[in-house]
């Protein structure tokens, strides 16, 4: 009778254990399902935000793109009105990324041009179907923006990496739109220098103005290949390597590269636009200016835009001695007409850009990955913006150095100098969230 008992003891025990693991399995199965719907959920909520954040990129860009010709339909963009980005036309492809619709709006908000306009960009991205609410997810992001203030060329040199101001370098500043350089018209109080990096005076080197280093500066970018892109036709002219005619009425020209001889010159004809694909060397070129009845009031202009090239065969651009490049003229009465805005050369490229001895540039220079070089006397009108001044390149942990009689000018006339870039942009808000089921 006992052995009975005991045996209907350990049968019960045996079949509570089994309830206890049942029950531990079910529990554990339950979990593991809810914790794979819980990621489930959670990486749809993730795609859907990512998909929302390539959307306002889009947006973004198209921003900055057409910040100056928005327009709602055929009329200007009006305080209030809004535009619908078209995303599926950009690089992304379509307007439904990792099965979210996407959707992205421009609106107005302030302003009397786009200079001064305040603006709301705003991305959404949908997924599922509001019929299944346990499905249905909206993310949003909510930007307000304006356009950064230009003023590229705002001082008389200023390189990202900072340098060593020696020799007898100096610096004075006039404004071209107002005077000919000399004769009283120079200050010393605008020939200001700059760098994010640190500046070090030195020598007999004087600065006829401030000595800005250690600040960020909001340059815009310049990407060529979307610059030319948007180019509706260029006027090809291959490599360009002897003395050329260039017209507005045929701008913008597009050539593989530009290395000029001694003697050489490129004249132009009206506002010239050229894109450079390769190299561009002057040497000892010139640049002439066609300042016929034609052309009044000096409005014959080149300005360069050129690419980041590989081509260890190529020379970097170069200005030889002797050689005056850009519209300089010699009054005879301690005078010189210099505009240094009829000559801007932009361009990607990260190379060198040398300056040799007893010569004159009269420039607007914007080089933000290029570093800078001048060799023995040297007069520079304008302005420049390069990577490094010196013989190294940009990230370099050597100190930049500008060292030997160089004299700079800045001409103060450039200051509100188009580039005709895509411009900086200013956020003043930024919400990221997602929305509620009715939610507008």
């Amino acid at each position: 009778m006992k052995n009975r008992r005991t045996a209907g003891n350990a049968m019960v025990a045996v079949l509570g254990l089994a309830v206890i693991m049942m029950s531990m399995a079910y529990s554990l199965s339950e979990t593991t399902s809810a914790s794979r719907v819980l990621q489930e959920m959670r990486t749809r909520q993730l795609k859907l935000r990512l998909a929302t954040e390539s959307a306002a990129n889009v947006a973004i860009a198209y921003f900055q793109s057409n910040w100056e010709t928005l327009t709602d339909g055929a009329a200007t963009l009006e305080v209030g009105g809004t535009i619908n980005v078209d995303i599926s036309s950009t690089a992304v492809g379509s307007s439904t990324l990792n099965n979210a619709d996407l959707v992205a709006t421009i609106t107005k908000l302030s302003g009397t041009n786009p200079d001064n306009s305040v603006y709301t960009i705003t991305a959404t991205g949908v997924f599922g179907d509001k019929n299944n609410p346990e499905d249905f997810r909206r993310y949003r992001i909510t930007m307000s923006t304006a356009k950064a203030p230009e003023e590229v060329f705002a001082q008389t040199m200023l390189s990202i990496e900072g340098y060593d101001f020696m020799g007898n370098a100096n610096t004075d500043a006039w404004n071209s739109t107002v005077s000919d350089y000399g004769g009283g018209s120079t200050n010393t109080s605008n020939g200001d220098i700059a760098s994010e990096g640190d500046i070090t005076i030195g020598g007999s080197a004087t600065v006829g103005g401030d000595v800005n280093d250690n600040q960020e500066f909001p340059l815009p970018t310049f990407d060529y290949s979307e610059t030319v892109g948007g180019e509706s036709a260029t006027t090809s002219l291959g490599a360009v390597t002897s003395s050329i005619d260039l017209y507005d009425t045929s701008s913008p020209y597009r050539a593989s590269s530009v290395i000029l001889g001694n003697g050489e010159s490129i004249t132009v004809h009206g506002n010239v636009v050229l894109y450079v694909d390769g190299a561009v060397n002057f040497k000892q070129a010139t640049i002439n200016y066609d300042d016929s009845v034609s052309y009044p009031n000096r409005s014959s202009t080149l300005r360069i835009y050129q690419d980041e090239y590989d081509d260890s065969s190529a020379t970097d651009f170069a200005i030889n001695g002797n050689t005056i490049v850009g519209d300089v003229t010699d009054n005879g009465d301690g005078t010189l007409e210099v505009h240094p805005e009829r000559f801007v050369f932009i361009t990607e490229n990260d190379g060198a850009i040398t300056c040799n001895g007893n010569g004159a540039l009269a420039a607007a220079i914007f080089a933000p990955n290029a570093s800078f070089k001048f060799n023995g006397t040297f007069d520079m009108y304008g302005s420049i913006i390069a990577a490094y001044f010196g013989t190294g390149t940009a990230g370099s942990s050597t100190q930049g150095k500008v060292n030997g009689t160089f004299d700079f000018h800045y001409d103060e006339g450039l200051e509100s100098l188009n580039l005709d870039l895509a411009p900086r942009l200013l956020i003043l808000g930024w919400q990221a969230r997602g929305l509620g089921f009715d939610e507008l």
